[in-house]
């Protein structure tokens, strides 16, 4: 059977008690940000996109909004982005920061964190659903790329992993092989191994994130083909 997927996750957030808590603040820690790039890209204040986020995934645990979601229907990032749009438009930004804190859970979000990420989009004159679908894209990538170096520390020689991260991006800018094998004490076809290894890694990885954002198995590809296009536009 295919495995559980985050549309799985997105029925259980609409249960009540603990386990539909559990499933939200999941939800949000995986999703927030490409939501709260887009409300940046909308023109919002960083504190009001802050409030907005926050407060569009505390409406979801209150009215558990999540159950009228249905996979059939589209793509997550797709679900998620109609729903912050519709929330946004009725929202009302002083009666929701006085109301913020209060009774309320407050979700995990690093702020500061997100400005940065936010900060490091590509500056142009690209529409905000543009730069949210190419935070979301982007937000996948960095989940698989934290699994890989996390799975480091478990590898035979984690200096040579954790040394070996900045070769799973493009670009001419790294030390040669050549000497990234000296300085390990390694042979340049060992060094190369690893790169191919750790880059297959990195691919299972991010298949594997893709995956618990489709409803079938078949999707998977046309997904990860989307990313790749959408990266490649940039």
């Amino acid at each position: 059977m295919f495995p559980e997927t985050q549309w799985t996750l997105i029925h259980r957030a609409g249960l009540p008690g603990t386990q539909g808590e559990e499933a939200i603040e999941e939800l949000c820690r995986r999703y927030w940000f490409p939501l709260y790039a887009y409300l940046r890209g909308r023109g919002c204040r960083r504190e009001e996109a802050e409030d907005v986020t926050q407060g569009f995934f505390q409406l979801l645990l209150r009215q558990g909004l999540f159950q009228s979601a249905d996979a059939k229907r589209g793509r997550l990032r797709t679900y998620l982005l109609t729903a912050l749009k519709h929330y946004h438009a009725n929202y009302d930004r002083k009666l929701r920061a006085q109301k913020r804190g209060g009774d309320r859970k407050a979700l995990s979000i690093d702020v500061e964190d997100a400005e940065n990420r936010y900060a490091g989009q590509p500056v142009d004159k690209r529409d905000p659903e543009t730069i949210y679908l190419t935070a979301w894209a982007r937000n996948l990538i960095d989940q698989a790329r934290d699994k890989l170096r996390a799975a480091y520390l478990t590898s035979p020689r984690p200096d040579v992993a954790a040394a070996l991260d900045p070769y799973l991006e493009p670009g001419d800018d790294r030390v040669p092989y050549r000497e990234f094998a000296e300085k390990f004490v390694m042979r340049e076809a060992a060094v190369r191994l690893q790169v191919f290894r750790l880059r297959q890694k990195l691919g299972d990885l991010l298949r594997e994130e893709v995956r618990q954002t489709v409803d079938t198995p078949e999707e998977v590809n046309e997904e990860l083909n989307w990313l790749k296009q959408l990266l490649l536009a940039e």
